[in-house]
């Protein structure tokens, strides 16, 4: 998890952010970004990242 700070109003956000390397030459990513952090949405944004899964 990184947290970010809104220079503004001094809010804090999350990004979580998964990488898997598809092989040698490919990777994909999953990125989920909620502002202000501990609100709904970043439950749910995190419900999404942990629930994903490879094909």
């Amino acid at each position: 998890m990184l947290r970010t700070t809104d220079k503004e109003t001094g809010g804090e956000g999350h990004v979580r952010l998964t990488l898997v390397s598809v092989d040698d030459s490919r990777s994909a990513f999953l990125l989920g970004v909620v502002h202000p952090a501990g609100t709904e949405e970043a439950r749910e944004a995190d419900a999404v990242v942990e629930s994903a899964g490879l094909l």
